[in-house]
């Protein structure tokens, strides 16, 4: 059997109290109760961006505008697939709030307090990035 690459996107959604759009992994799905950046899995003959808009409509009703990528991340996951990650800054449009289609809970998080939810592992390392880029004027 061999390995595949599995690219994934997430989006990186502040509101206008700079707070951070998070989404808690719900039950029944691998790694239930971890909190990440929403987005998912590219489909066939999709690039990131593409995947963003389709995957924050499908799980959030969420319509957004990316702007850039802010992140890429490349890891090796315990089955031996590499997992590359795209975290995009996008812009939520006007009139356009989350509503949850996965029974997903989610929150917009104060930057100061990333560090407090239990995020996924991959999504900790960007957590970490955030904090030693920007510290806490995200």
């Amino acid at each position: 059997m061999s390995n595949k690459v599995i690219e994934v996107t997430a989006g990186v959604i502040f509101d206008r109290q700079r707070r951070l759009l998070a989404t808690e992994r719900p039950a029944g799905k691998a790694l239930a109760g971890k909190w990440e950046f929403p987005g998912g899995k590219l489909e066939k003959n999709e690039n990131a961006v593409q995947a963003l808009i389709r995957e924050l409509d499908e799980e959030l009703s969420l319509r957004v505008t990316p702007l850039d990528e802010m992140y890429r991340l490349s890891v090796v996951a315990p089955d031996g697939n590499t997992l590359i990650l795209h975290f995009l800054r996008a812009l939520i449009l006007d009139g356009c709030e989350p509503l949850p289609r996965e029974n997903q809970q989610y929150c917009w998080v104060e930057t100061s307090q990333l560090a407090e939810l239990d995020w996924l592992d991959t999504d900790r390392e960007f957590v970490e990035y955030l904090a030693m880029a920007y510290g806490r004027k995200i």
